[in-house]
């Protein structure tokens, strides 16, 4: 099994639907134990950190070296190994969202609108499974003493 990431940057145009089955197709082909499904956009709201640095402004993809999976987003897909992995299997049962069992895992449906990321669906999500597996920018920012950079819009 490998950690694949699937970004879909696509318009309104493109029915959510077809971005699903594509995506089921994916997993089906490749046989990944985790993936998703997200705009390019809410990745980088989701993972992308700015903080400030000893040798100045640093900015990068949240890491937990390799203990955390890097979230959940409108689409999530975690595989019957990862799911065993992180004793997920009773938590499995009761997500606060709807679930579909695959073949050899399990698609998450965390929110209806892949073009409108519910942030509040997401962290219900990665609280019930635990913040100890799934990475989290604020969470980040504190474990590492880190002063996050604001955007100015």
């Amino acid at each position: 099994h490998s950690i694949y990431r699937f970004i879909f940057d696509v318009g309104k145009k493109v029915d959510p639907g077809t971005v699903e089955l594509f995506l089921k197709r994916m997993i089906e082909i490749t046989h990944p134990c985790f993936c998703f499904a997200t705009s390019d956009t809410h990745w980088d709201a989701r993972c992308r950190v700015k903080y400030v640095h000893d040798w100045g402004i640093k900015e990068h993809n949240i890491n937990f070296n390799d203990k955390r999976l890097c979230g959940v987003f409108w689409r999530t897909y975690f595989s019957d190994d990862l799911v065993k992995e992180c004793k997920w299997q009773e938590k499995i049962n009761n997500l606060p969202c709807e679930c579909d069992s695959l073949p050899e895992g399990f698609l998450l449906k965390i929110y209806g609108d892949c073009f409108s990321p519910d942030w509040e669906k997401e962290d219900a999500v990665i609280n019930h499974l635990g913040r100890e597996y799934i990475a989290d920018i604020k969470t980040f920012y504190k474990e590492n003493n880190l002063i996050p950079v604001e955007e100015k819009v």
